[in-house]
């Protein structure tokens, strides 16, 4: 017969919440309780099949993804279940809005990430199913900074033009400089992040605060709740992953 403290210990697993801090519990409630909110002033006044279609995607993006960053900030491997379902349905709405960069990140980065990842920190996942945090010296970073910079300019520019707009869309975006500047540095600082995050590195949430700025403001371009809901969460984790990260390692 199992003794009581083992079947504690087996409970703690089927609990979803079971470890989480009251901060982590508001955080996700408060996303919850905005992500609703707009869901339902969404959905009233008799919209369009494509303005039910957008409002349920991104809520359901939103959830999700507060899931995964929440999840990655206490360094758990269950991060990456989330992290798939959510990357699939950034992707759909970042695409019905027109933002190239962040549809390719999710779609074509990000979905083969939570694969890879999920490897990754399964080899170094201790017995409380927390990974083994590192830190980057300080001349690595100054090169990741200047690529950082370098590469948003570049594709920034490559999504400005017609000819590109006119392939994935079919159609010129009106759209300006700042907004596919935004676009790219979302697309370039979240790639650089994520492979940061997949060597367990805790430098990438200072990366994640630069890009969870970017999201907010290329949502509110795109005046889009939902996800501006999901990317405020993201900030506020983003402080609390650095903290935890550093904390203790």
């Amino acid at each position: 017969m199992k003794s009581n403290q083992q079947i504690k210990s087996w409970w703690k697993y089927i609990i979803f919440f079971y470890d989480w801090t009251l901060f982590e519990l508001l955080l996700l409630g408060t996303n919850l309780i905005c992500a609703i909110i707009f869901l339902v002033l969404g959905l009233v006044g008799h919209p369009d099949n494509a303005s039910v279609r957008d409002t349920l995607i991104s809520f359901f993006a939103n959830i999700t993804n507060a899931l995964c960053i929440i999840l990655v900030a206490k360094k758990k491997i269950s991060n990456f279940a989330w992290g798939l379902i959510a990357v699939v349905l950034l992707g759909v709405t970042a695409f019905f809005a027109k933002n190239t960069g962040t549809w390719i990140l999710n779609w074509i980065f990000n979905i083969p990430v939570q694969f890879i990842g999920f490897y990754f920190w399964f080899k170094k996942t201790d017995k409380k199913q927390q990974v083994q945090v590192r830190h980057l010296t300080w001349w690595i970073t100054l090169i990741v900074l200047a690529s950082v910079i370098i590469l948003t300019g570049l594709l920034g520019w490559v999504d400005s033009l017609p000819s590109v707009q006119r392939f994935w869309y079919g159609q010129v975006i009106d759209g300006n400089w700042y907004r596919y500047i935004t676009d790219a540095a979302v697309l370039v600082i979240s790639v650089v992040a994520t492979v940061l995050m997949i060597l367990r590195f805790s430098e990438q949430w200072i990366l994640w605060l630069i890009s969870d700025v970017m999201c907010i403001i290329l949502w509110s371009i795109n005046t889009n709740p939902q996800m501006i809901i999901t990317w405020a969460t993201a900030l506020i984790n983003s402080v609390y992953g650095l903290i935890n990260w550093k904390r203790n390692n």
